[in-house]
Formats: structure tokens, C-alpha cells, sequence
């Protein structure tokens, strides 16, 4: 019988069948559970508990590990010519941020993402950009430079304008402790300035 029924039977002042009272216990006991598992989810005031996400493994994915490194309004470096070149993110930027990882830092600025303790096989999905001003001679590159001796690498005949290469890279994180830089090439016969906005590099823990 429905939980409904049964409570309308007791409203009626009917009698209860040994099975009946059996029943309305167990549901009551599923009820209380799932009351609990729920206030794992929402806190009392409403909110999600910040704690929803502790303790699952690997698929405890929010708040996940992140970061993103930008270059912004002001900052610039010189590209040299067929030399593949660690791009220079200025840490005063206000779209520099992290969660759950570290920068790699070279002199004054950053160059990249630092991860420690991450290899128990958890997924990374690494995203980046370059823009390249107009030169229609040679090739435009991004590259993904991992220190475990890895790379990753999206290289495009440069445009007659200017040349945006986007670049995207999935993978396990295979050792404890990596770094995960980002790299620039060209080869158009010159040294190139890479001006504002020209490279965005972001990593973010997908599993």
C-alpha cells in the first residue's frame, strides 16, 4: 500500500497489519536518510555546503583546480625570430589568478603552472592562444612545454592579417610534481612584438 494510503488508514483509526506497521517504519527510515544525505547538499540557509564536494575521489571536480594566466592591457615582449619562446605573463595582472595549483615563475613574471601532488592520474584540460600581429611570412605556433620532457604543439601557416592560432591539449597529469609552460613561434625573417591581449594560457582539473 502507498505511504498516502496508509496514512489515511491511520486517520480513519483503522487498524494497522503487522506488514503495514513494517512498512510506515522502513519509509520513515529511508525519509530520515535521505533528509541527512541532503543536508550534505544545501545548508541551512539555503546555500550549497561548502563541503559537498570532500572525500569523492576523483570526481570531486568543484570547487576544481584552476588557473589562468593573461596578458593584459600594457604588458609586451619581443618574439625572436624561429626560436620557440616562453611567453612572460606580468604577476601584477588583475586576470592572473590560480585555485588548487601554483605559477611557474621566471625572473619577475610568470611563465606558467606549477603542479604538486597531481599525479594520481587526475585530467587536466589546458586551453591558450597566440596573436600574431600582420606578417604573412612563415609559420605562427603555440606550444604546450611539460617538464617530464613532453610537449604539446599547434603550428599554422600565418595569415595575410593578423594571425590567431587557438590551441587545446587534454590530458593526465603523469608525475607529482610537473610544470606546464607556454610557448610562442614564429619565423617570419624578424623579431616580432607580441603586444596586449596577444596570449591567454588556462588549465583547469577535469577529473
Amino acid at each position: 500500500m502507498r505511504y498516502g494510503d496508509l496514512l489515511a488508514k491511520m486517520a480513519r483509526n483503522e487498524a494497522l497489519s503487522p506488514g503495514e506497521v513494517e512498512q510506515i517504519r522502513l519509509w520513515g527510515n529511508n525519509e530520515e536518510n535521505a533528509l541527512s544525505r541532503a543536508t550534505t547538499i544545501a545548508g541551512q540557509s539555503g546555500g550549497l555546503n561548502p563541503d559537498v564536494f570532500q572525500n569523492s575521489g576523483q570526481f570531486s571536480v568543484l570547487p576544481h583546480d584552476c588557473g589562468s594566466l593573461f596578458m593584459h592591457s600594457g604588458s609586451s615582449f619581443s618574439l625572436p625570430d624561429n626560436t620557440w619562446t616562453e611567453v612572460p605573463f606580468s604577476a601584477a595582472g588583475a586576470s592572473i589568478w590560480k585555485h588548487g595549483i601554483d605559477f611557474s615563475s621566471s625572473g619577475a613574471n610568470y611563465d606558467g603552472f606549477d603542479f604538486k601532488n597531481k599525479g594520481n592520474g587526475e585530467v587536466w584540460d589546458f586551453q591558450a592562444w597566440g596573436v600574431f600581429p600582420a606578417n604573412s611570412s612563415g609559420d605562427r605556433g603555440v606550444r604546450l612545454l611539460i617538464s617530464d620532457g613532453g610537449a604539446a604543439t599547434t603550428l599554422v601557416p600565418a595569415a595575410a592579417g593578423e594571425t590567431d592560432v587557438p590551441f587545446y591539449h587534454r590530458r593526465k597529469v603523469p608525475t607529482d610534481h610537473s610544470t606546464y609552460k607556454l610557448q610562442l613561434f614564429q619565423n617570419s625573417g624578424a623579431p616580432m612584438l607580441i603586444d596586449a591581449f596577444g596570449a591567454l594560457f588556462t588549465a583547469a582539473r577535469i577529473r
